[in-house]
């Protein structure tokens, strides 16, 4: 796997973990909020698994032990900068797989009537999906508690299940056009690897950069992508590609691309870490027309998921080389769910590795998007993705004034 691999070495141990804070306002009830994370946690089977990184194999054990760790910042002088310090602190500390349940939980109390829970998980057990669905229930669990409902979670699949199906990653009846239509599709290694150098630094040493796409710019994207009858991730994807199109001067580029890779009947609400990356190539003219562009993107997103038949590291394996150093994520819209009287808002949670050169997440806010770029300090400064936020932002604003025409 993927993790296992990154996991080998101290910055490709803080590269698979996946850091989430957010911000509580109101009366929180840190009891309630205790006895919601317990009932969760021992709803789903992947909070006993455990992973054993040299030898590639993972087991499940008796045990599901976590803890709330609670921190009381509220007498320090400047509360915000010491909680920045901290989540920065509890990012770096590795994980025993072994031994240890793979997610940590948080909370701080930052100012009064002020806290921000923060979760810690290896991706190597956890995917994005699994994070939203996980606060999701917890919110329902505290919300029934609150109210003194007796709400219980719903039986899902579980990650036993799905690791022992054949068919988690597709129709294996299409093994060999997939590898021949990868292979056709990398036999020369991509000019495009590293856009933003020659090569990737040795060191993943990374910042996060977070920015926000306004209201009027984020409507106009939903709407127009509704017309041209592509998703807001094919839309936006559209104008990423187009902002390094223009930024480098090539016409192909390859991106990885994340896949969700939950087909089987009941995955879709399932805990565990099931996603999978994709390389996706498009060769384009740099100042395409946008209809067309759209289309090209659209088309090439279908070819890639069709043949999405083996896990991203056995591709690679296969093609003999890396496959992309650049990748682009979006998470589609979705409120922060309601929690009892408690008002929820994302806090960015800080890092110091990026696994890539450069990685853009847009989440879908449903009143403008969120978005943060990971990159690579050994290749990109802070002036260059701030630039490049704003390229980007300006292609997305053109783009949606040449369909509106």
């Amino acid at each position: 796997m993927r993790f296992a691999e990154l996991s080998k070495t101290e910055q490709g141990e803080l590269a698979s973990h996946i850091c989430v804070s957010v911000k509580m306002k109101g009366g929180l009830n840190v009891e309630m909020l205790q006895q919601s994370l317990d009932k969760v946690i021992k709803h789903y089977d992947i909070f006993k698994y455990r992973f054993d990184i040299l030898n590639g194999t993972q087991f499940s054990s008796a045990t599901d032990e976590w803890q709330l760790n609670v921190h009381d910042l509220t007498t320090e002088k400047r509360p915000w900068k010491k909680l920045d310090e901290q989540l920065l602190t509890i990012g770096k500390m590795p994980f025993q797989l072994l031994k240890e349940c793979p997610a940590r939980f948080y909370l701080y109390h930052v100012v009064e009537e002020t806290a921000v829970f923060a979760m810690v998980c290896h991706h190597i057990a956890l995917d994005g999906w699994s994070i939203a669905q996980f606060v999701e229930d917890i919110s329902k669990t505290y919300s029934a508690l609150e109210k003194k409902d007796n709400y219980q979670l719903i039986k899902r699949l579980s990650y036993q299940e799905f690791i022992q199906n054949p068919l988690r990653f597709g129709d294996q009846s299409k093994e060999e056009k997939a590898k021949l239509y990868w292979e056709e599709k990398f036999k020369h290694k991509p000019l495009s690897l590293y856009p933003f150098s020659s090569q990737p630094s040795q060191s993943l040493e990374g910042l996060r950069f977070v920015f926000a796409i306004e209201y009027e710019t984020y409507k106009d994207a939903k709407n127009l992508a509704k017309q041209n009858k592509v998703t807001p991730f094919v839309y936006l994807l559209s104008a990423f590609y187009q902002t390094l199109m223009e930024r480098h001067y090539q016409a192909e580029f390859t991106v990885g691309i994340p896949a969700g890779n939950r087909n089987l009947n009941g995955a879709d609400k399932m805990l565990g870490q099931c996603s999978n990356l994709l390389p996706f190539i498009l060769k384009a003219e740099k100042n395409a027309d946008p209809e067309k562009l759209l289309k090209m993107v659209k088309t090439e997103m279908i070819n890639c998921f069709q043949y999405m038949i083996h896990p991203y590291e056995e591709l690679e394996n296969f093609v003999g080389h890396p496959l992309f150093n650049v990748s682009f994520n979006m998470e589609p819209a979705s409120d922060l769910p309601d929690f009892g009287d408690v008002s929820l808002f994302i806090h960015p949670f800080p890092i110091c590795v990026s696994e890539f050169d450069m990685t853009i997440n847009i989440t879908d806010l449903d009143y403008y998007y969120h978005c943060e770029i990971d990159y690579r300090i050994g290749n990109l400064s802070a002036p260059q993705v701030l630039k490049f936020s704003q390229d980007f932002f300006e292609v997305l604003k053109r783009i949606n004034q040449n369909l509106k025409v």
